[in-house]
């Protein structure tokens, strides 16, 4: 870590962080989305809801909320990952900059362990990574320009900056009014937007994040379950793993 922290330290462009599963374990954009849906399920708040609660629930198959949930999963399964983000987005519209974030602060505190959803193949779970939040907070002592990529809901990439002290973090995130969705080669075009066509450093953790860092000078890839096919793709691009 001392020579991450260097190199975050002495970064001389601009920094690149994917979120969901680089900075935190776990998918802070699903696990809103599904904890307000399992509240619609069970006719609750959702910032009543806890790890015990909804692993123990059983769900009426006839509530609207259960056919999203079903999209949702299916989209997943089918390879669909643009068309579930996006119904993410859409859904959490709904909800204004502060409830989103009191979902974002409840989840942080309580689906630090995954939480299975009864009935379907999801979890919801978070948890930050102090290490990760460092270099991200190294880049930004060294006054270098930091740019948090996310499919998440734009309102819910806000409320993690917002949750964890993150100032001047540039927050791309999705938009349900926007065509551009920041997945994949999405994540370059949202990029571009802002004028940012290369990079001195770049965070990920999935293939989709690729095209993001194939922008970046440095690499840093974080693959704690020491996946073969993220390894493979870290050893052909010259990247440097983070277990």
């Amino acid at each position: 870590m001392v020579d991450l922290l260097t190199c975050c330290r002495s970064a001389h462009g601009d920094a690149l962080f994917d979120m969901d599963g680089t900075l935190f374990d776990g998918d802070l954009g699903e696990t809103t989305f599904l904890l307000c849906l399992v509240g619609e399920l069970l006719e609750r708040d959702p910032l009543l809801l806890d790890s015990a609660q909804i692993a123990s629930a059983s769900f009426d198959s006839a509530i609207p909320a259960y056919a999203q949930i079903q999209s949702y999963q299916d989209a997943l399964e089918n390879g669909l990952f643009q068309q579930a983000y996006r119904m993410t987005a859409s859904y959490m519209a709904r909800y204004s900059d502060e409830q989103i974030f009191q979902f974002c602060k409840h989840a942080f505190s309580h689906f630090q362990e995954p939480t299975p959803l009864p009935g379907f193949s999801l979890v919801l779970h978070t948890r930050s990574s102090v290490d990760l939040l460092l270099l991200l907070r190294a880049c930004q002592r060294n006054l270098v320009p930091v740019y948090l990529v996310s499919a998440s809901p734009l309102s819910v990439v806000r409320s993690f900056c917002r949750l964890f002290d993150l100032d001047q973090v540039i927050c791309l995130g999705a938009d349900h009014d926007d065509p551009v969705l920041p997945y994949g080669e999405g994540k370059v075009q949202a990029l571009a937007r802002m004028q940012v066509k290369k990079a001195c450093l770049g965070f990920g953790n999935s293939t989709s994040d690729a095209p993001m860092l194939g922008l970046c000078e440095h690499v840093f890839f974080r693959n704690p379950e020491e996946d073969g096919t993220l390894h493979d793709l870290c050893e052909k691009n010259g990247w440097t793993e983070l277990f």
